[in-house]
């Protein structure tokens, strides 16, 4: 008895959180939140950020367990909505500083932000705190076992790296019992409350996290779990999250849901 107690209490937290908007969650969001809900542990929190989607739109519809925590993103993340007050008009943060459409999203700090100030605010907690994009799918049930090798003992940061690019921030955990964790994370927040992120080539967040992650003097803060990759291509497809989850990316991810829901014959 007295070692199941101490498995338990030895037994970290975890929160997954994610942003997400009502065309999203038309697009497959929904079926891929109802995947997390069924395959996480059941002792997983969920945490959905959301700037025009109410709780009574997705929540009851959706049939999702109490372990799905809504929040409306301005009201909890006020330092967004400041941020966003500056980013709105500036080129360089809002990604009409390029014409073409495609490379837009390298200067589109004002969107991408919704995705990192949920983080900075579920940073105030404890245990691992894990942001994964709404786009991607759980196909598989996940343990604590599994939840656990993502990042080793010793290791506060576990990203998904690639050879000769910036890293994708797909899928991210962090462990806020860690001093140095929380301090990576206090100046990951400044970077856009201070507007340093502009002294930076680009202001998405993946290359604001790669920037810092390089600059951090404590390499083995960090874990890639795309470690070994010869190519630049999208990282879930090679590190060691493929066998439990795939992540929707580009265009037709209706389709694309559709179509791993049937070859993993997940039913929700």
């Amino acid at each position: 008895m007295l070692n199941s107690e101490w498995l338990v209490w030895k037994m970290p937290q975890y929160n997954f959180v994610t942003s997400l908007n009502k065309k999203y969650w038309e697009l497959g969001s929904r079926e891929n939140v109802k995947t997390w809900d069924k395959h996480l542990p059941e002792d997983v929190k969920i945490h959905i950020f959301s700037e025009d989607l109410e709780k009574d739109t997705w929540y009851h519809n959706a049939k999702l367990s109490s372990r799905v925590i809504w929040y409306s993103i301005y009201e909890s993340c006020p330092k967004l909505r400041k941020f966003l007050e500056v980013g709105d008009d500036d080129p360089f943060l809002n990604g009409e500083i390029m014409a073409k459409e495609k490379f837009k999203f390298k200067w589109q700090a004002t969107k991408f932000a919704h995705k990192t100030f949920p983080i900075f605010r579920m940073a105030e907690g404890k245990g691992k705190l894990v942001w994964l994009d709404a786009d991607a799918m759980i196909h598989t049930p996940m343990d604590h076992n599994f939840l656990n090798s993502l990042q080793p003992d010793g290791h506060g940061i576990s990203y998904l790296g690639r050879p000769s690019v910036y890293d994708e921030c797909g899928f991210m955990m962090y462990d806020l019992d860690n001093v140095q964790v929380k301090q990576f994370l206090k100046e990951f927040e400044e970077m856009y409350t201070t507007l340093k992120l502009k002294e930076l080539r680009e202001t998405h967040d993946s290359f604001i996290f790669t920037t810092l992650r390089l600059q951090n003097k404590n390499k083995n803060l960090f874990f890639d779990l795309n470690k070994g990759a010869t190519t630049n291509k999208h990282p879930f497809n090679s590190s060691i999250l493929r066998p439990k989850m795939v992540h929707m990316k580009g265009h037709n991810k209706k389709a694309k849901m559709g179509k791993f829901l049937k070859r993993h014959k997940v039913d929700i």
